[in-house]
């Protein structure tokens, strides 16, 4: 396993998720959503691999729904940079990574997605088969 850390520019939202995948050969997946365009979004997730999520000041974080408002969108309040992507289904957290926030990680050449097509079910089909779902997320109290 490769262990690959990220945050957000300040490090209130920090990162590390745990892969056997070849990071140079992966497509992350840019999404078509209004939201990711804007923000020139780009994800990437390993549904064998493990993520942990630290957040330092949970008050300086912000979640946003966009879409079809069943995921949250979370970003830090204080460098304004998305982070992390999550939904909950069943007690089980899910979640993307914004490759931004990857600096030093190389990837492929991002693929376009279009979930703006997907119904909500499939949606969520599709996020339970890609995402990663062995995600926790620590809060420095």
């Amino acid at each position: 396993m490769t262990v690959i850390k990220g945050s957000c520019s300040c490090g209130n939202i920090g990162l590390s998720f745990e892969t056997r995948v070849d990071l140079r050969r992966v497509n992350p997946r840019a999404c078509d959503c209004d939201f990711c365009t804007l923000n020139k979004v780009s994800y990437f997730s390993d549904n064998q691999g493990v993520l942990h999520i630290s957040i330092k000041d949970r008050s300086k974080v912000n979640i946003d729904r966009h879409g079809s408002e069943q995921a949250q969108f979370h970003g830090c309040n204080f460098c304004s940079e998305f982070v992390f992507v999550s939904f909950i289904l069943r007690n089980q957290i899910y979640a993307a990574i914004n490759t931004q926030c990857l600096p030093q990680t190389t990837f492929a050449e991002p693929m376009l997605v279009q979930p703006k097509l997907l119904s909500k079910q499939q949606k969520l089909q599709r996020w339970t088969k890609l995402w990663f779902n062995n995600v926790k997320i620590t809060e420095n109290l």
